[in-house]
């Protein structure tokens, strides 16, 4: 059923071909590794460029004489050596048979091109003849054809060496005969009993030479035809055992590679289990060893045949592609190599290869196979598409697929249906719809309806060429940032507030339940005002975040920082300790500094004296520094009711409140007021104290008490024209009221009764006691107290 183009190597394979290499190498492939569907793959096959032709001589100088008897890289030119075959000497068996010495090596053979079939064979230099004119090497024959057909000279070679008597690579006293049908191209096996029938119009090592790889590329370009009725790649096909005349069978094959197809076609033989057993020997009867001589000598000479058809490169540009049937895809982005790691590794090729390849498309994540079904990838697993809607989701679309052959869909492993909720490998979890939304956590999924749904696992890098949406938050979360997670965000209201770095890391927000996002994700949301330890609920609550919970302050305006508005499901996550009412005092972490919080500043306190007169019993607060740098400094505050005075100034005061100093001219109304205690203080704790126009007095009004300070004590004493002082609550809080006492008493012991606005002296001991006095009505006064009352007559 052979056509002319088609040939074979004979049924039976001389022991001579059968010993192209006759020592078994180190790293000798064994039958396990034989793939009868894979013998080569189709970039190895046709790169024509593999080889120059100095490499092609080089290689042919040192193949000679590496076959039996012989001494590599020596021509027996003479035939001097003992003839393995008997007769005596190589010349003397040569003479016997025909074909006297000298012998000529293939490294040493010209020939003359024969371009068009004709019988005889061309003009050469066999026998130490000349060189004829127009004569080329036996290397630049074999680089030629190569060239001309893109066939790899690699393949050439080695067919050479599997399908001469010889054979002819390494024998180191050919004959002439042994040029003539080299290739075995044009020659069927229509003879007797399966043997050879060679085409005498195509006589010639160089027409042998150039046929073989016009014929092989023939085969490649035509085998996907309809009208072909040989060995076809990606699918099925029967392959015999041996030459039908032996009744030996086949079996079917899948061909995974045009180059195979074309193996099979040149040779439609497989080896069977007793030639694979013996790699480098014979078989038996049913044996037929040329794909198995190519497939094992080229590993031998040249590496592996497979593995690096799909993934191309040249040495001298790093550009990598995926070849698909005849379409080159450039890659881009690494992370698609590694996730399709079953398509092999990377192949060096020479540049005229890969340019007999069309340019395609840049490699991406969404494929198709010859039926249509459309995948994604990754992880070496095919992930099939349920609609081209779903393939936009993704970024891609069916007709942006790219087309791959059967074998390499198939290589990859079958996986789950795609999904449009993506969880990583990495932790992560996104709504697909174009772009990728990174979604916070399950729950948040219901925002896009999709709370149910089905989730597919893949490495993030398959994502890589998607761009960030917003992401997908439910209300009322707090949101790390994965790439630093001491950056905090709260989520409320879809607006987004960064947690201030100080009051996450020192504050109870750190023990917050949160979950990361990336940062390209975060900077899709809106940003809101940034949000410290000062929060407020919708009702105007107001609290301050300590490291316990928050606290509640009910006078927020005496703080200096704004009260960002925070939703009750924020505020509730973060529980409450205390409520305080002011005055407020705090210290921070790193300083045992004690402040004064009020109208907006932050006021140091002096001293344990100044804190009491602020607040008899004080709550101090021990906040991070964050607090302190959020609120203006202030001047110092001197305890309410201190007596001061500064080295630089002899003027005494009494200090009044938070803002205010009185200067006194005798120290008997602070006496009178127990004001008593005089420090000095520095001159910058003053200078922010306003210094009144009036002079103390003990005479005071405290809201709608008036009165004047006996002894500490304050007396609802009626003393006309004297002067009142307004005190401020601050001090009116250091002293306690009393009503009028009933009696005075002199420091001379005068003893008067305090009637109405005046003193009336009493003339005895008994009427003292007739007018009802007792020690719980009479108090002792100071002569500056008494002067004050105008006298009345004597009782």
């Amino acid at each position: 059923m052979k056509r002319a183009f088609l040939f074979a190597i004979a049924a039976v394979i001389a022991l001579s071909t059968l010993s192209v290499v006759n020592a078994q190498p180190a790293n000798a492939v064994g039958a396990s590794d034989w793939k009868a569907g894979n013998i080569i793959d189709d970039a190895v096959f046709a790169d024509s460029g593999s080889m120059s032709v100095s490499q092609i001589q080089d290689f042919l100088n040192k193949r000679v004489g590496t076959g039996s008897n012989g001494v590599a890289g020596k021509c027996d030119t003479n035939g001097t050596r003992t003839s393995e075959l008997g007769g005596g000497t190589r010349a003397q068996y040569g003479a016997a048979n025909g074909n006297p010495a000298p012998f000529t090596c293939l490294k040493d053979y010209y020939e003359v091109p024969k371009t068009t079939p004709s019988p005889g064979i061309p003009a050469n230099n066999y026998g130490n003849k000349p060189i004829p004119e127009g004569a080329k090497s036996a290397a630049q024959l074999i680089w030629d054809a190569a060239r001309q057909h893109s066939i790899s000279p690699k393949v050439l070679l080695i067919k050479l060496a599997t399908e001469s008597s010889g054979p002819l690579t390494s024998d180191d006293w050919p004959f002439l005969k042994q040029y003539t049908y080299a290739m075995g191209a044009h020659c069927p096996d229509s003879g007797p009993g399966g043997s050879a029938n060679c085409d005498s119009n195509y006589a010639g090592f160089s027409m042998q030479i150039s046929e073989a790889a016009a014929l092989l590329r023939y085969y490649l370009n035509n085998m996907t035809q309809p009208w072909w009725s040989y060995k076809k790649p990606y699918q099925n096909n029967n392959i015999l055992w041996n030459v039908t005349q032996r009744n030996c069978g086949g079996s079917n094959v899948y061909i995974e590679s045009k180059a195979t197809a074309a193996l099979y076609t040149y040779t439609p033989y497989q080896p069977n289990q007793a030639a694979l057993n013996n790699m480098y020997g014979t078989g038996d009867n049913c044996s037929a060893y040329g794909n198995r001589n190519f497939w094992r000598v080229f590993n031998d000479w040249f590496g592996p045949t497979l593995g690096n058809s799909n993934f191309l490169r040249t040495v001298d540009n790093t550009t990598l592609y995926l070849v698909s049937g005849d379409t080159k895809h450039p890659i881009s982005d690494i992370s698609m190599f590694g996730a399709l790691y079953q398509l092999g590794g990377v192949g060096y090729v020479s540049q005229a290869y890969l340019d007999t390849k069309t340019t395609g498309s840049l490699l991406g994540r969404v494929i198709r196979s010859s039926d249509g079904t459309v995948y994604f990838y990754d992880a070496g697993i095919k992930l099939p598409f349920g609609s081209c809607a779903q393939v936009e989701a993704y970024g891609s679309s069916c007709g942006q697929s790219i087309l791959l052959q059967d074998y390499q869909i198939n290589s990859l492993a079958q996986g789950p249906s795609m999904t449009t909720v993506l969880g990583t490998t990495s932790g992560k979890l996104f709504y697909m719809d174009g772009t990728k939304h990174e979604v916070y956590d399950p729950a948040s999924l219901s925002i896009v309806g999709m709370e149910n749904a089905s989730v597919n696992f893949l490495n993030e890098t398959a994502l890589s060429n998607l761009s960030y949406g917003a992401p997908i938050v439910r209300q009322d979360t707090f949101i790390k940032d994965r790439s630093d997670e001491s950056l905090l965000y709260a989520y409320s209201g879809s607006t987004l507030r960064a947690v201030n770095r100080d009051a996450k890391q020192d504050t109870y927000l750190k023990t917050i339940p949160s979950r990361p996002l990336d940062s390209t994700s975060i900077s899709k949301l809106t940003q809101g005002t940034a949000m410290g330890g000062y929060l407020k609920a919708a009702d105007g609550t107001s609290y301050i975040v300590v490291d316990n919970g928050k606290i509640k302050v009910t006078t927020p305006a005496e703080w200096s920082a704004s009260f960002v508005l925070t939703s009750d499901a924020i505020l509730n996550q973060i529980p409450t300790t205390s409520t305080l009412a002011g005055p407020y005092f705090f210290k921070t972490k790193s300083s045992g500094t004690v402040y004064f919080v009020s109208a907006a500043q932050k006021r140091p306190i002096l001293g344990w004296a100044d804190l009491l007169a602020l607040s008899p019993n004080p709550t101090i607060l021990t906040l991070p520094d964050y607090y302190a740098n959020t609120i203006a400094d202030g001047p110092f505050a001197l305890g309410p009711g201190s007596l001061v005075k500064t080295a630089n100034d002899a003027t005494v005061y009494v200090i009044d409140g938070l803002n205010k100093k009185i200067p006194l001219n005798s120290f008997s109304p602070s006496q009178e007021l127990g004001f008593t205690s005089l420090r000095v203080v520095p001159d910058n704790a003053l200078t922010s104290y306003t210094t009144t126009n009036y002079l103390l007095t003990s005479t005071i009004t405290c809201g709608s008490n008036q009165g004047v300070a006996i002894g500490g004590i304050a007396y609802r004493l009626n003393i006309q024209n004297a002067t009142y002082m307004a005190m401020s609550p601050l001090n009116c809080n250091l002293l306690t009221w009393k009503d009028a006492p009933g009696f005075l008493v002199a420091p001379n012991g005068t003893i008067y009764q305090a009637a109405s606005s005046q003193k009336r002296p009493i003339s005895g001991y008994v009427k003292y006691l007739e007018l009802g006095g007792t020690d719980a009505n009479t108090i002792r006064a100071s002569n500056y107290i008494l002067d004050m009352l105008p006298t009345g007559a004597t009782l």
